[in-house]
């Protein structure tokens, strides 16, 4: 299954962390054939709580991190690691928000229209 890229970098480059891990969660169960329920039980965790981290609702700790990677059976860095590259994406979007930072209100937005024409063709 191939990686919701676009939703992956948008919520990168708007610094959404908890959004990008629950879509690499999202997509890594998908690829397994799992139900949120069976990732949950799995995980030893709540169904609502793997539809929360999903969604980008929770601050996830590092346990409940052990906990869904062991459910999905993988080691911890593929939850931050995609053949997209996560990380590599993640450093281009912090250089990108640290370059922000030192521009006016309206030449962020124009930036971000900017970024979502070209993620969204």
């Amino acid at each position: 299954m191939e990686i919701n890229q676009k939703a992956l970098i948008i919520s990168i480059i708007t610094m959404n962390i908890k959004k990008a891990i629950g879509i690499r969660i999202r997509e890594l169960r998908k690829e397994r054939g799992l139900s949120q329920e069976n990732l949950a039980e799995r995980a030893h965790l709540h169904p609502t709580y793997i539809s929360s981290v999903e969604r980008g609702e929770r601050n996830i700790s590092l346990e409940s991190i052990k906990k869904i990677a062991d459910g999905l059976d993988i080691k911890i860095k593929d939850l931050f690691i995609t053949q997209g590259g996560f990380h590599k994406t993640y450093v281009l979007a912090e250089k990108v928000a640290d370059y922000l930072k030192t521009k006016n209100p309206e030449e962020v937005e124009k930036a971000e229209k900017i970024v979502k024409a070209i993620l969204e063709k």
